[in-house]
């Protein structure tokens, strides 16, 4: 189902000794934790303004800016953290899919280019996402729509207007990405490190910068893997694993350990893959989100590790790092003793 951000935009008028006009944002009526929140800033003496509408539709930016400026005072500073993030697979995105994820994050960013024009804005932030920055499995779309505001970002700055664009990692307690902490397998990014992040890089002319918890996560390694400058990260002494390293240390092992390296490297392939800190090796793939997405690039995996080209259809018939390992180890076997088989 689809996720939407409660409070997707603020604008924000600033103006050293006066009162300070925070207008908020969101298509429905703020629940009682966001109420909350804007008790808590009325209370410390902002004036806090809620504004319902769609950011998808230019006149809602227009009556953000008009709210803002109401008291004569600069608009000072936008944020832009408008989001729908709706997966699927590559294959299986629509332009309808594609519309619901796209709109928020560009549109709305769009309008408020748009309407904020003229103002002494001191900074103009869009949310992005780590998704845009580093890739991730079933959210091509909503990528997209991110890389999209990263790309207007450089283009206000290249236009002499301020803009600053923030990948994030995925946030803990609030917001779509809060279930991803409720099995404790994920890093998340608590509200409170957030703000204090938000608060220092609004203090520098930086144009874009990615914000993802980097301890214990498992894509670092990927990252590691894949791409040479980022080599450092490796757990390996800093080394990248060698395109057939796997397989050499298969073909190492002794015979009765090959099945369980086998898994075993399946499991941290898919771990990997689907971001969770371990798999087990008889659990289905699909029962950890492994769609056709994450299934071609496991394959994609295999075939640079294990030299093996292996058909979709056999990911999907052996749905366990088990099964799939069993398989595996048969066609090496079947492969070294018949060198003119199908290898990559």
């Amino acid at each position: 189902m689809p996720s939407r951000c409660s409070n997707p935009a603020r604008i924000s008028p600033t103006g050293r000794g006066d009162p300070q006009r925070i207008v908020v944002n969101a298509r429905s009526a703020p629940g009682e934790h966001a109420l909350g929140i804007l008790a808590e800033l009325s209370a410390q003496g902002k004036d806090v303004v809620v504004v319902r509408g769609d950011i998808t539709e230019p006149a809602t930016a227009e009556r953000l800016v008009a709210a803002a400026t109401a008291t004569g005072l600069p608009l000072r500073g936008v944020v832009h953290a408008a989001a729908v993030v709706e997966d699927a697979a590559l294959v299986n995105i629509e332009d309808a899919l594609l519309d619901r994820n796209w709109g928020p994050k560009v549109l709305g960013g769009w309008h408020l280019h748009h309407a904020s024009q003229g103002q002494p804005l001191d900074w103009f932030c869009c949310f992005s996402s780590g998704a845009a920055l580093l890739g991730s499995a079933g959210q091509g779309a909503y990528a997209a729509a991110n890389s999209w505001l990263d790309a207007l970002t450089v283009w206000r700055r290249a236009q002499g207007l301020p803009g600053l664009s923030v990948a994030w990692g995925a946030w803990a307690e609030v917001g779509r990405g809060a279930f991803l902490g409720e099995d404790g397998d994920t890093t998340m990014i608590t509200p409170q490190e957030g703000v204090y992040a938000f608060d220092q890089l609004l203090r520098h002319r930086r144009g874009y910068t990615g914000y993802l918890p980097t301890q214990g996560a498992p894509w670092v390694r990927a990252l590691a893997e894949r791409s040479p400058f980022a080599a450092d990260f490796s757990a390996e002494e800093g080394k990248a694993v060698s395109q057939g390293a796997v397989l050499t240390a298969l073909l190492d092992s002794a015979p009765g350990d090959q099945p369980g390296f086998l898994r075993t490297y399946l499991c941290s392939q898919v771990a990997v893959i689907m971001r969770v800190s371990a798999v087990d090796p008889g659990r289905a793939f699909t029962d950890y989100g492994l769609d056709s997405l994450g299934k071609l690039e496991l394959r994609t995996r295999i075939v640079q590790d294990l030299g093996l080209r292996v058909p979709t259809k056999v990911l999907w018939a052996h749905d366990t790092a088990q099964a799939l390992a069993a398989h595996l180890l048969e066609r090496i076997v079947t492969e070294l003793a018949d060198p003119s088989g199908a290898t990559a």
